[in-house]
């Protein structure tokens, strides 16, 4: 009696089971997230093997509320939902980075998640304003400190590549220096995460001054989209550990959709298309 005591099963839905957590949480999710509790719980096997697009069409919902609700029940993103909803384990006090995964997968969801609600919030408008200050500027010049000067530098080589001059500096110093030679006419593109770097906000600033447009490659609401005629927005979540990583891709996707679209418009894009690297 007593062995068959010790090998009796665990009792099903414990409180470290995704499901029972999401069933437990299900009155406190709005209205869209509470679409697609229903029908992960519907359907707790097929999710595993959709993608994002998939779960959202099947929900019917955004394909930013599917990964909302995924954080809301304390994941990274749909990599680690599904992860965890394998498991049956999701413990409140469960460090995500022990919990066993693909090296890198956090970093790849974060940035496919933040890509994704990039492209459900884009405004193309914004876009079509930005290409059209760049495409009639007489110059072009980009600011950004530190690893936004990584990215201003690859988007001088993309504006290279089409045939269209521009200038990247990361030192505010030479940026200074850059502004002697600005007038009404030219198009400054600045770049920054937070949008709250006190060197580059000064430097928009007489920018402004001198008649220059601005297009600004940063956060929503920050004091440097603040400053600029065009904000080509690139928010990054809070509760995203890896923020400049993230921020660095959507600054990257953005300016590279901004630099095609004005090759486009000025008709050197197919003639400088796939060169060798």
């Amino acid at each position: 009696m007593s062995a068959q005591q010790t090998t009796s099963p665990a009792t099903p839905d414990s409180p470290t089971d995704l499901r029972e957590r999401i069933r437990t949480a299900r009155p406190s999710l709005s209205p869209a997230e509470r679409q697609v509790a229903d029908w992960v719980l519907r359907q707790p096997g097929t999710v595993l093997s959709l993608p994002v697009a998939a779960i959202a069409r099947e929900a019917g919902v955004s394909q930013p509320t599917v990964i909302r609700f995924c954080r809301s029940m304390g994941c990274h993103g749909l990599s680690d939902f599904k992860l965890r909803l394998a498991q049956g384990n999701v413990a409140r006090d469960t460090a995500p980075a022990r919990i066993a995964s693909p090296s890198g997968m956090r970093v790849l969801q974060n940035a496919i998640d933040s890509l994704t609600t990039l492209q459900d919030r884009f405004d193309p408008g914004t876009l079509d304003a930005a290409v059209a200050l760049v495409d009639n500027a007489h110059r072009i010049d980009l600011y950004g400190f530190g690893s936004s000067g990584v990215v201003a530098l690859d988007t001088q080589t993309k504006f290279f590549r089409y045939g269209i001059p521009a200038n990247a500096y990361s030192d505010p110093y030479l940026v200074s220096m850059s502004l002697n030679v600005l007038q009404a006419g030219d198009v400054v593109i600045a770049i920054s995460k937070s949008g709250a770097l006190p060197e580059l906000q000064t430097a928009v600033e007489r920018v402004r001054e001198l008649g220059v447009r601005v297009i600004a490659v940063t956060a929503p609401g920050s004091p440097l989209a603040a400053l600029a005629d065009v904000v080509l927005p690139a928010g990054v979540d809070d509760t995203v550990a890896d923020r400049s990583m993230v921020a660095r891709i959507l600054h990257l996707a953005l300016l590279d959709a901004l630099v095609l679209e004005v090759a486009l418009r000025k008709g050197s894009a197919l003639h400088h298309a796939d060169q060798p690297e």
